[in-house]
């Protein structure tokens, strides 16, 4: 009985330490802005941002606590990246045609684009 009783006090003490672990994280990540240099692309600039770059698109919403945090990794992970690499996020809130044009069924959801130069010599 008494290891029965020791063994639901340490659980619970585990889902406790977990619980707060995760409200603290995500405290912090609804508190992170996007970083200066990510891009927030819309139907109007996704063709001019993309032109002749690899571009990672994270497509998230207000109410996506794992959509939001990511923001403290993709803000890191701007400061390490080329130039020719650039990081957009589309709220699908705001941009649904976006979201359907790629098919985004859920969030978060993170494609990599690329949009070449076109040939215009043979």
């Amino acid at each position: 009985m008494t290891t029965s009783l020791i063994a639901i006090i340490l659980a619970i003490a585990v889902l406790a330490f977990f619980y707060y672990s995760a409200k603290a994280s995500l405290s912090k990540a609804n508190n992170t802005p996007a970083h200066q240099n990510i891009l927030q692309l819309t139907v109007e600039n996704i063709d001019q941002e993309m032109h002749d770059r690899i571009v990672l698109v994270d497509f998230w919403a207000e109410w996506c606590a794992p959509c939001r945090m990511m923001n403290p990794v993709l803000n890191e992970l701007v400061e390490e990246i080329s130039t020719n690499c650039r990081i957009g996020k589309v709220n699908i809130e705001e941009q649904q045609t976006l979201a359907q044009r790629y098919n985004v069924r859920s969030i978060p959801t993170m494609i990599i684009l690329w949009m070449a130069k076109r040939c215009t010599e043979w």
